[in-house]
């Protein structure tokens, strides 16, 4: 990998974020091993720090060699409502710290402003935008508790009434995987003349 990122500069981006990927796991490895004293808890607790990619059924094997990110959508929902589940109070307590409070925060700085104005709304909905730069919103709970609270305040401070409708499509777009076999998916946009992820 480290010859192919000297040689094709692009594969620099896929280094890094290989990297970074591994350093999270590692470090929740070390993390629990020092806890438990226990490799396989360990292992376990490194895959689901964040998303477990391996973590499917046949099926879904299948279909995510046709369909990118079939699996990984159905996985974040499905960790999602795990966590919800299992530690109910921690993680409404982190989703208000770390994805609503942000969102108002930055809803209330930007919104009177003429440049957030303009921006497509598909944008506003999958990032927090702080000027020029964009941060990307956790693909579920971002969309859902933090372009959601950015929708009821839409709704409630300027009356907008597609604010909520809007938001809805978008987090069904995020949540929902697209079953369209990625091959299919030009042919079709070509022939209806349609853009389903811009959704125009």
């Amino acid at each position: 990998l480290l010859k192919a990122s000297l040689k094709y500069p692009a594969m620099r981006m896929v280094a890094l974020s290989n990297f970074t990927e591994s350093a999270t796991r590692m470090g929740e490895f070390m993390r629990a091993y020092e806890n438990t004293g226990d490799i396989d808890v360990s292992a376990r607790a490194s895959k689901e720090i964040t998303l477990d990619f391996s973590r499917s059924g046949v099926y879904g094997e299948q279909w995510n060699q046709i369909i990118p990110f079939l699996n990984a959508t159905i996985q974040g929902g499905d960790k999602v409502i795990r966590m919800l589940k299992n530690h109910p109070v921690a993680t409404m307590t982190n989703i208000g710290k770390y994805i609503i409070l942000p969102s108002i925060i930055l809803w209330c700085l930007n919104h009177d402003e003429e440049w957030y104005e303009e921006l497509d709304p598909n944008i506003k909905l999958t990032n927090w935008c702080i000027g020029e730069y964009r941060i990307p919103k956790p693909q579920e709970l971002g969309v859902l508790f933090g372009s959601g609270i950015e929708a009821m305040l839409e709704l409630a401070y300027k009356e907008d009434p597609k604010a909520v409708s809007t938001w809805a499509k978008q987090f069904a777009m995020n949540a929902v995987p697209n079953f369209v076999p990625t091959v299919l998916l030009p042919i079709m946009e070509w022939k209806a003349n349609y853009s389903f992820h811009r959704a125009r």
